[in-house]
């Protein structure tokens, strides 16, 4: 298990600098021109906000950024929040979905006592990045998240999106 890991993990590095090559190779997804611009735009800055029209795939880019970030760095930790719990495991839905559907992040995830990893509410890589998924009332410990995926933040409530993220 453990050398099919490491395997996995020089697979995953091998296009670590290319959007677009690492998602085609990693998990078989071409990113469009726009959403290959938007990764970049995310790599020059980091505290990024996304305001367009509907139905145009931000989420989706960003959450994939997000899983190419864990899979390529070490000891990383997103939290995927949202008004509803249930919304934000839609979100983690895009990560576990290409998580399944490629070899090489799928022989990635850990193992602890035996057991994969993965959940519906989150998933820990062998490099120990991982995400998880909350609503905006769940406990969390925003500081100690080093990626916070904040969905719908005008819809959650002020005081408990200042207390725990800003």
């Amino acid at each position: 298990r453990r050398r099919s890991s490491l395997v996995a993990e020089q697979e995953i590095l091998r296009f670590a600098d290319d959007h677009a090559l690492w998602h085609k190779h990693v998990h078989g997804v071409t990113l469009d021109p726009v959403q290959v611009l938007k990764c970049l735009e995310m790599d020059t800055h980091r505290n990024t906000v996304d305001f367009s029209c509907r139905r145009t795939g931000k989420t989706f880019v960003k959450e994939l950024y997000c899983l190419k970030h864990l899979a390529c760095n070490g000891h990383e930790d997103e939290g995927i929040v949202a008004p509803r719990a249930q919304q934000s495991l839609t979100n983690l839905g895009y990560h576990t979905e290409a998580i399944r559907r490629s070899p090489m992040l799928a022989a990635f995830v850990a193992t602890k006592n035996g057991r994969r990893q993965i959940k519906d509410t989150g998933y820990v890589f062998a490099n120990g990045s991982g995400a998880s998924a909350y609503g905006i009332m769940s406990q969390i410990d925003g500081d100690s998240l080093t990626i916070a995926s904040l969905e719908e933040t005008d819809d959650m409530p002020y005081d408990r999106l200042t207390a725990r993220f800003l």
